[in-house]
């Protein structure tokens, strides 16, 4: 599943390059998109790696977290999403178009999501599916699921951005992302997410949400 929320803006953390929630694009399709290619320059800074990747005769710089690389090695990669004029900061350099990227060491074709099991309700709360089902009537209010973690971008905007599913819906609908600027709770966790839900969130670049939900706490 790729959800296809593009998102971005163009002032992030001060410490950190300026990044845009991953995932933007997997609520859509069922695979991610992977690339691989050939590390020709590498720049680290604030804890990225900024890699110039030689892809099929083709060259472009990515960026990515953490790790280690060498120049010459072989990179495969998922694609998360482009910017365009991306100025970072600590390098105080503008890239006329780079990709955030997550690195997967081996993997050299696209990555079905697995579905996870179903997870029972709460009493007081909604389901996955439902935050999508009746987000018209659940806007701006606060929403509370039972969900496993099974992604989490850190220091995006500021934020994290933890992704849960329950076992309900499917394709769009069956996963959404919890954004929480002081908890980051680890992938594989069962845990009751509580926040703001908001209806199609735009950031720009055209990466847009239909549903998120933000301001958001995280408890077992």
């Amino acid at each position: 599943m790729k959800i296809v929320k593009k998102f971005l803006i163009s002032s992030l953390i001060a410490t950190t390059i300026y990044a845009m929630p991953p995932q933007a694009k997997e609520n859509a399709k069922d695979v991610v998109t992977t690339h691989s290619g050939v590390a020709t320059e590498i720049i680290k800074s604030a804890g990225y790696n900024y890699i110039n990747i030689e892809e099929d005769g083709k060259k472009f710089w990515i960026a990515v977290a953490g790790g280690e690389f060498k120049k010459g090695q072989k990179i495969t990669f998922i694609e998360e999403m482009w910017m365009v004029d991306f100025k970072s900061k600590t390098l105080d350099r503008t890239f006329d178009k780079i990709l955030f990227a997550s690195v997967v060491n081996k993997a050299t074709s696209p990555l079905k999501k697995p579905k996870i099991e179903t997870i029972k309700k709460l009493k007081d709360g909604y389901r996955v599916s439902d935050l999508y089902s009746k987000k018209s009537d659940l806007k701006d209010k606060i929403v509370k699921v039972r969900g496993k973690v099974v992604k989490v971008s850190e220091n995006i905007m500021g934020k994290s951005w933890v992704h849960i599913q329950d076992g309900s819906g499917s394709g769009e609908d069956s996963d959404v992302i919890f954004t929480s600027k002081k908890q980051t709770p680890e992938v594989g966790d069962i845990v009751v997410a509580s926040g703001k839900l908001r209806v199609d969130k735009d950031f720009g670049y055209g990466y847009r949400y239909a549903v998120i939900v933000e301001e958001s706490t995280f408890s077992k």
